[in-house]
C-alpha cells in the first residue's frame, strides 16, 4: 500500500474521535515523517491546508510551544 493510501486510512480511520487539535498534530506529525514533500502529500489526502500543516509542524520542533493541559475527555 502507498503512503498515500495509509495516510488517508489513518486519517479515516481517527478522524471521528479527535479533535481539531489532535488532528493537526497527526497530520503534521504524518507530514514531517514523510520528510521532503510530505506536507503535499499529506494536504492530498486530508485536504487539511499546507499552511495549517507548515505552521503545526514549526510547533513540534519548539516543544515548549505546545499545550501541556491535556482536556479530561483526553486522559485514559
Amino acid at each position: 500500500m502507498s503512503d498515500e493510501l495509509y495516510i488517508k486510512r489513518r486519517f479515516t480511520l481517527l478522524a471521528p474521535v479527535i479533535d481539531e487539535r489532535a488532528r493537526r498534530l497527526l497530520v503534521a506529525a504524518e507530514a514531517e515523517c514523510l520528510g521532503f514533500g510530505g506536507i503535499s502529500r499529506v494536504n492530498r489526502e486530508t485536504r487539511v491546508s499546507r499552511r495549517a500543516i507548515a505552521e503545526v509542524i514549526k510547533e513540534l520542533k519548539e516543544p515548549e510551544s505546545l499545550p501541556t493541559d491535556v482536556p479530561e475527555s483526553h486522559k485514559g
